[in-house]
């Protein structure tokens, strides 16, 4: 036996040194593709050299360490080429050693080499002066405190262009003064001088127009004009107004001009102008008719607020001392006034008790807090418009305007505003602080570089035997680690290394994979199929994966399973193509789905698996087979890993729900709700959890005993005694099945009829559930249910007629639910549609 085993073992040894040669070769040529060769090039007729992959030169940038037991890189590399005087040939390729901790006490690049400017992000610590750099150079630590204070100031930038930027989302006003003009002018008749002419009509003008005063005063000053702090007893017309200002009609929304209606009839006496999206704004309005008698006119003005103001009712302006204004700032004042008057009922927080004053507006006693935008429109109404009055009059001085001056406040947009968004997004100075940053780090680096320097020279000249001797060590791991040849020769000298069992099996494995690859080889000259399936069907294997996961861990969830059984068939799959592999992983889930576990579970947790691994990127799908296999693998175990730590996060996020005294009902049995309540025991919460049988498969029951277990008081009732029970319960918690699209569940029947209870009385409904079960189904009753997820597959192969069989599930609305406490967070009902494109897209 002992001579067949050795004799097996050197031939196994043979093969697998050619095998492994080969593999060698595989692994140099993709570590050249993916650029993590250390090899430079020079390039024809220059005399620089570059760099042939991404691999970072970190051998400069360690000092040695002194004692230190050597430590072999993993991948070779070398020092980035130094650069040479101008006018000298190019230096001639060379191979430096590996790095390693002794790396640093190699030779060096030439003085006044460079590294090559790196293309990653550069970061604040890049900046930074090395410690024994400053203890060398004190003068240095003034550069460290200009850095701080540098650091300070762009906190300090950034901190104001935030709130700047705040500031700029909430409308800016300021009360501004307008200066309207109203004038008139006559223009006399004249009689016709001879027969035939046509004499002219005596008529009248009148023109409205404004500024606002700041506008009067620049233009003024602009124009060389003082001004004076009295006031001109004659009115003097408006100057002419800068085209860059305001123009007058802007501020009104509609302006109506009524005269004498005795004069110019029901049908002439109105002059109306009115804003529409189209209009273009004016400098002012004017109005023509004929005639020579005083006219009385008066001039209706509605101010355009923006945002839109209301006149409060008499009686409710008087209580909260506001005439007109907007609608947040109208009920921001009644809040105050409720606060100000203790007006809360302090019972129900939400209802407010109105005072005499109070109930005299509303006409109510009492109110609900959310009936108050209701109950305060009302009494709100359009302002009031601006009525100026005004004679239109003939003087005898000829036709020398007449003109009224009348001052209104408005409001206008802040003009720091401008100043301000130009400041925020302003970017002058960017490109400059960026070269400035380049700069530094670039200067940085150098003196890290020369640091580097001093130290190999300073340690070389302590203890050169030391120093070559440590050096050598490091290199020869480095050299072990670059040939791959890092096995234990003394241990495969002896013979009892191979008397042990697993090179016994080791050796039958690999009899066994070389007569099935001989037999593929001989197939395939014969001009058949390979195989490429394994000889146990896919269905038949993952189930069988499948059931063992349950055996191994009763904790394992349906959906943490189905994924690890997906994954297990991934990584045994053999297939060619990117088609037959989806085609294993389907016959998988029909598998998994004829099993009598959660249909709804394994379709939803396997979906989102085969989605998961399938995004890669379009370089992955240019690979073969076998590197696409291995990156979906990668994908798979990521995927594994998250849903791993899905119930911890669950039962984080829930923690602070659960308070001590509580009554917790439950319904069914859920892992999840079962981590949230022990976590929340752990920590020294009293809970007392009153669990449903949630029959007909009495999964309650089962619920119960390890709540019992966990150490958690708990109590079993039968489902007809939820709403009994409920007028004592504090929170429902349920897990669920399936998260609909809608943002509803499904879960073990009865779910429906404790959720819909405990709506009924008010009491809060929580449902704690994985992401991988949201399902991209959208029911909108019990009849839209899928008859998989109503059923276990046996029932559905078997029964023929299921209008007798008792249904597993029931679907609870979204309206029925409070919160959702998933592993991606908190979410309402209406959310999960959203999230559910995100996981999916």
């Amino acid at each position: 036996m002992y001579s067949a085993v050795a004799n097996t073992r050197k031939w196994q040894k043979r093969e697998t040194s050619r095998e492994s040669g080969k593999t060698r070769d595989r692994q140099r040529e993709r570590r050249e593709k993916r650029g993590k060769t250390c090899y430079m090039q020079e390039e024809k007729g220059q005399g620089t050299a570059r760099q042939a992959g991404r691999a970072k030169m970190q051998s400069q940038q360690r000092g040695p360490i002194p004692g230190g037991t050597p430590i072999s890189s993993r991948y070779p590399q070398q020092p980035p080429p130094g650069s040479q005087p101008v006018g000298q040939p190019p230096m001639r390729r060379q191979m430096a050693p590996p790095p390693g901790p002794l790396m640093q006490n190699s030779p060096m690049p030439q003085p006044g080499s460079r590294m090559q400017p790196s293309k990653k992000k550069r970061r604040y610590a890049d900046k930074l002066i090395a410690p024994k750099v400053r203890e060398l150079v004190p003068e240095s630590q003034a550069y460290m405190d200009l850095l701080a204070f540098e650091q300070k100031l762009d906190a300090t930038i950034t901190r104001k262009k935030l709130d700047i930027q705040e500031s700029l989302k909430r409308p800016q006003k300021i009360k501004r003064r307008l200066r309207i003009y109203i004038s008139h002018t006559f223009l006399p008749g004249r009689e016709p001088e001879r027969e035939g002419e046509e004499g002219a009509v005596p008529m009248w003008e009148l023109r409205v127009e404004g500024r606002l005063l700041d506008e009067i005063n620049s233009a003024n000053a602009a124009s060389g004009g003082g001004s004076g702090s009295g006031t001109n007893p004659t009115p003097q017309p408006p100057p002419a107004r800068p085209p860059s200002k305001r123009k007058f009609s802007s501020f009104f929304k509609s302006l109506v001009i009524e005269l004498d209606k005795e004069i110019y009839g029901p049908d002439n006496h109105l002059v109306e102008w009115h804003r529409t999206p189209t209009t273009n704004e004016t400098d002012g309005f004017q109005v023509k008719r004929p005639g020579d008698r005083p006219v009385k006119c008066t001039i209706l003005l509605l101010l355009d607020y923006q945002p839109m103001k209301f006149k409060l009712h008499p009686r409710l302006a008087k209580v909260l001392g506001i005439a007109a204004e907007t609608r947040p700032k109208i009920i921001e004042a009644l809040w105050q006034y409720i606060k100000t008057h203790k007006l809360q009922d302090p019972n129900d927080r939400d209802t407010i008790v109105n005072d005499v004053f109070l109930e005299q507006c509303f006409g109510t006693k009492k109110m609900r807090f959310m009936e108050i935008p209701q109950r305060l429109h009302q009494l709100l109404t359009q302002p009031d418009p601006l009525v100026l009055h005004h004679i239109i009059q003939h003087n005898e001085g000829g036709a020398e305007k007449n003109t009224e001056c009348y001052d209104i406040d408005v409001e206008v947009e802040d003009p720091l505003k401008q100043h301000m968004a130009a400041f925020v997004h302003s970017q002058q100075s960017a490109q400059e602080i960026a070269n400035l940053d380049q700069k530094i780090y670039d200067i940085v680096e150098q003196i890290n570089e020369w640091k580097i320097r001093r130290d190999f020279y300073a340690r070389f000249a302590d203890s050169p035997h030391d120093f070559i001797e440590k050096w050598l060590m490091s290199q020869s791991a480095d050299l072990k680690t670059m040939t791959e040849s890092n096995g234990d020769t003394e241990t495969d000298r002896k013979v009892e290394a191979y008397f042990k069992p697993d090179i016994e099996e080791g050796v039958f494995r690999y009899l066994y994979q070389k007569v099935q690859q001989k037999r593929a080889e001989l197939e395939q000259s014969l001009g058949k199929m390979t195989p490429k399936a394994p000889t146990t069907p896919v269905s038949m294997e993952a189930t069988q994966y499948f059931l063992d996961l349950f055996k191994q861990d009763a904790t394992t969830s349906t959906g943490l399973a189905a994924i690890k059984t997906l994954h297990h068939v991934l990584e045994n799959s053999r297939a060619s193509t990117v088609v037959e592999l989806e085609k294993d992983l389907e016959k998988a889930v029909q598998a998994l789905l004829n099993t009598d576990c959660s249909s709804t579970t394994i379709r939803s947790a396997s979906d989102l698996f085969k989605r998961f691994i399938s995004l890669a990127p379009s370089n992955v799908l240019e690979q073969p087979i076998d590197k696409e296999l291995e990156f979906y693998e990668s994908r798979g175990r990521t995927f594994i890993a998250s849903v791993g730590e899905s119930r911890s996060r669950i039962a984080k996020y829930s923690r602070p729900f659960f308070k001590s005294g509580m009554n917790v009902l439950t319904h069914s049995h859920s892992l999840v709700v079962l981590e949230a309540l022990s976590k929340a025991h752990s920590e020294g919460v009293k809970l007392h959890v009153w669990v449903a049988e949630s029959q007909p498969d009495g999964s309650g029951k089962l619920m119960f005993s390890k709540l019992q277990q966990a150490g958690l008081t708990a109590t079993l009732v039968l489902d007809s005694a939820v709403g009994y029970l409920m007028e004592r319960i504090d929170m429902v918690a349920v897990g669920a099945e399936g998260v609909m699209e809608t943002g509803g569940i499904i879960n073990k029947i009865g779910t429906l009829n404790v959720c819909t209870c405990a709506k009924a009385l008010n009491k809060p409904v929580y449902v704690m559930a994985e992401s991988f079960k949201f399902v991209k189904e959208y029911p909108l009753s019990q009849r839209d249910i899928p008859l998989e997820f109503l059923y276990r597959s046996s029932t559905l192969s078997t029964e023929k007629d299921l209008s007798q069989i008792h249904p597993l599930v029931d679907y609870t609305a979204p309206h029925l639910i409070n919160l959702l406490f998933t592993d991606i967070g908190i979410l309402t009902p209406a959310a999960i549609g959203e999230e559910l494109v995100k996981l999916y897209i």
